[in-house]
């Protein structure tokens, strides 16, 4: 069963709007600040500075890779460029987050899956499931453009090669136009 938007929106008074996307504005700069300062932090850190970062964390008894990712891991971090990639990567992918909201749209879709996969390896390699959750909704908070909705139309009855392209049409990520009330905010 498919959802249908209504076609007349229910109007809200006009402070809940305010609050809502005051809320929404504080979550992105906040997601922004925690990238920032997840990078940042590291940069003092000889290990991270020189690239061998990741060595250190991927073979830590306490907190490296699951004893099944050691034949898949292990080859990357004895390779001297292989450590460095995996050092160096989650920086840029960090910082290139905190700077999502100066981007226009179309990079943040890109800065979305580099932070998803980044938070999926984190947490195969980790074990760190919750943090990932926690980390995807704030990543999609961050990346998504205010005033986005989801909306999900009935496809035409019929059948046909044409109709299965409409119906491919009919779900749709409306994201690309924001709604008018929060368009001046994303």
């Amino acid at each position: 069963m498919a959802l249908e938007r209504a076609d007349s929106p229910t109007e809200h008074p006009r402070w809940l709007l305010l609050t809502g996307t005051s809320a929404l504005v504080v979550v992105r700069l906040q997601m922004s600040f925690v990238y920032f300062q997840a990078c940042v932090s590291k940069l003092p850190h000889a290990e991270w500075a020189d690239g061998t970062g990741m060595w250190y964390w991927g073979n830590s008894l306490a907190f490296g890779a699951a004893g099944w990712l050691h034949p898949l891991i292990g080859p990357v971090l004895a390779n001297p460029v292989g450590v460095a990639a995996l050092t160096w990567t989650p920086l840029f992918i960090e910082i290139s987050l905190s700077a999502a909201l100066l981007v226009p749209q179309r990079v943040r879709y890109v800065l979305l899956a580099a932070g998803m996969s980044f938070h999926l390896c984190i947490a195969v390699m980790m074990g760190l499931w919750s943090f990932a959750l926690a980390m995807w909704a704030g990543l999609l908070l961050l990346c998504l453009p205010l005033g986005g909705e989801l909306r999900i139309t009935k496809p035409p009855s019929g059948h046909g090669s044409s109709d299965q392209q409409d119906r491919s049409k009919a779900t749709a990520l409306d994201s690309e136009k924001p709604a008018s009330r929060a368009a001046a905010t994303s």
